[in-house]
C-alpha cells in the first residue's frame, strides 16, 4: 500500500539534463529559483529552493521589464 510522504516532487528537464528537488509543503512555503548554466550544447537546469526573505530580496531586485513594447 502506497504511503503519502507528504512530500512534492518538483522537476525539470532540460535537452542534456534534468534536476529535481524534493519538498514538504507541512514545513514552510517554498520558493524555487530555477538557473541555467550552459552545458556542451545547450542549458543545463538547475533548481534551488530559497529561504522566503532571500526569495523575496531577489524578487524586488529582479531587473525583468515586464512593460510591453509599443509597436511604431
Amino acid at each position: 500500500m502506497p504511503v503519502d510522504s507528504g512530500e512534492i516532487d518538483c522537476g525539470v528537464q532540460g535537452a542534456e539534463s534534468s534536476d529535481e528537488v524534493a519538498l514538504d509543503p507541512r514545513t514552510h512555503a517554498y520558493y524555487i529559483r530555477e538557473e541555467f548554466v550552459w552545458g556542451l550544447m545547450s542549458g543545463h537546469p538547475h533548481l534551488n529552493p530559497v529561504d522566503a526573505d532571500k526569495a523575496n530580496s531577489e524578487i524586488q531586485t529582479c531587473c525583468i521589464d515586464e512593460t510591453p513594447a509599443s509597436h511604431s
